[in-house]
């Protein structure tokens, strides 16, 4: 009995030694995610908040980490410059350079969603934050920010949310948004912080309740190509629209830009609003769709918005849109009047349907609005543009094209890609095509640089499109009904 009872007392003193004595600093750091809320109204009640972090699966080598504003910001970018990998160490340069970055927890944060990464899409997303994050002034005939835009997004998130361990939403979120802060004024960097914040927390929220009610996809399960694709709200209003970001055709000459060489400065919070879905807006359209229609199944829920808008053009329902182009005006599309049927402002459409009115404007109108209804369940979606070469702007036609997540995808709805371009005359098989794909404003430098100069699309394309130029309306049809692997896109979008 003696002989036992000195056992235990072995034992004992060695798993007490084990959980109090302080880890060695070579240990693995697991960063976790459970700590107080932050409030952004106050940086010196951010500076001194704690982070309580939890115990990780058994399986990982665990530390606990006082990731709080005892330690300055200067040591987490040390710790990134230190690592000796890229993209990481360029990410404490850059996380030094941000003008604002002063809240040592939300620095934390960033690093150890960089260090502790499993995925190596969060690898990626820094790759090409780092590469396409900071705007490039020559771009611009006013002073642009001389940092990472994208980054300060991140920061921003930060300062108001956790995250979790391999957070490519959060990442996907700031990619998308660093083009407002670039050429917005100071009330647009304002609305973008409390936007994007908005935004994550949808989201999530819209993640939680696909998992709940059983449905076969997850947002937040999605690849980085695909969550990029849901964060960016901004549709096609970067080339047309009242507020468009160009000036692309002759719809712009009476209209403002924002870039060389025809600025008037910084966009303004009308524009920036204009442009955009707002989470409000989203949510609006979940609660309305929810209530006509099933989202279990992605192919069936988008045709079944696709006929209900469209289904008169394309013989598979009844209309219920007013179409107008090119040369009519729509008054009062929030506030602005709007030329040729470009009304893409979400907001508006949804006061139209909600009162019993038909949608209105044109094929670009009507894409905008779908990627709406697509983002509004947590469906990922791009506007898209096709040309014919020979017949020019008498044969063009806007659809959306989306992300299956049960094939692993993207498609257009085989009606929407199979029909005559609107009724502008027959298309043969054998016609060539240019086919236009809107990018999500990933990559800055070069973004605005599409001009206008062919009736068949843009002479030069810059990071704004992804182009495939003289393809037949057999192969075009085929590839997109059928899908396009969901790699080949992530080439299409960040590396071609």
């Amino acid at each position: 009995m003696v002989a036992l009872v000195l056992i235990a007392v072995v034992v004992v003193s060695g798993l007490g030694y084990w959980l109090f004595v302080p880890k060695t600093t070579n240990e693995l750091v697991t960063y976790t995610t459970q700590q107080a809320s932050f409030s952004t109204t106050s940086e010196q009640t951010l500076a001194t908040s704690t982070m309580a972090t939890a115990i990780t699966s058994v399986s990982e080598t665990t530390l606990w980490i006082d990731a709080t504003a005892t330690k300055p910001v200067s040591y987490y970018v040390s710790l990134l410059k230190s690592s000796g990998t890229q993209p990481y160490v360029q990410l404490g340069w850059e996380l030094q350079a941000l003008p604002d970055a002063t809240n040592a927890t939300a620095v934390a944060k960033i690093t150890y969603l960089a260090l502790n990464a499993t995925n190596p899409e969060v690898k990626d997303a820094f790759e090409l934050m780092m590469k396409g994050g900071t705007p490039s002034p020559s771009d611009f005939t006013y002073t642009v920010p001389n940092y990472n835009t994208e980054l300060q997004i991140l920061y921003w998130l930060a300062c108001q949310n956790e995250f979790k361990k391999d957070d490519t939403l959060a990442l996907a979120i700031a990619m998308v948004n660093g083009l407002w802060v670039t050429m917005g004024d100071n009330q647009v960097g304002e609305a973008v912080r409390n936007d994007t914040n908005s935004l994550l927390r949808f989201g999530r929220q819209t993640s939680e309740w696909e998992w709940s009610a059983g449905l076969p996809y997850n947002l937040e399960n999605y690849p980085l190509e695909a969550k990029i694709a849901w964060a960016w709200t901004g549709t096609a209003t970067t080339l047309g629209g009242p507020y468009g970001l160009i000036r692309y055709s002759s719809y712009h000459e009476a209209t403002p830009t924002y870039r060389q060489p025809w600025p008037i400065g910084r966009l303004p919070i009308e524009g920036y609003e204009w442009n955009r879905m707002s989470v409000a807006t989203l949510r609006i359209i979940q609660d309305h769709v929810m209530q006509k229609s099933d989202p279990k199944d992605v192919n069936k829920y988008i045709a079944t918005w696709e006929d209900y808008f469209f289904g008169g053009f394309m013989g598979t329902a009844t209309n219920h849109w007013t179409f107008v182009t090119y040369p009519d005006v729509i008054p009062n599309v929030n506030g602005v009047d709007v030329r040729d049927g470009g009304a893409m402002n979400i907001q508006y459409q949804m006061k139209r349907i909600l009162n019993g009115e038909n949608a209105i404007g044109d094929c670009g109108a009507e894409t905008a609005l779908m990627d709406a209804f697509a983002k509004a369940v947590g469906i990922a979606s791009l506007n898209t543009w096709r040309v014919t070469l020979d017949r020019g702007y008498k044969a063009s036609d806007a659809a959306m094209i989306y992300y299956d997540p049960q094939d692993l995808d993207w498609k257009i709805y085989s009606e929407r890609i199979g029909q005559t371009m609107l009724g502008k005359g027959d298309i043969l098989p054998s016609d060539k095509l240019d086919f236009w794909i809107y990018k999500p404003p990933t990559h800055l430098p070069g973004f605005l640089r599409a001009s206008a100069g062919t009736p068949t699309g843009p002479s030069y394309s810059g990071e704004m499109f992804f182009a495939l130029k003289g393809i037949t309306k057999s192969d075009l049809n085929s590839m997109l009904i059928n899908g396009v692997p969901t790699s080949e896109m992530k080439e299409w979008l960040f590396y071609s």
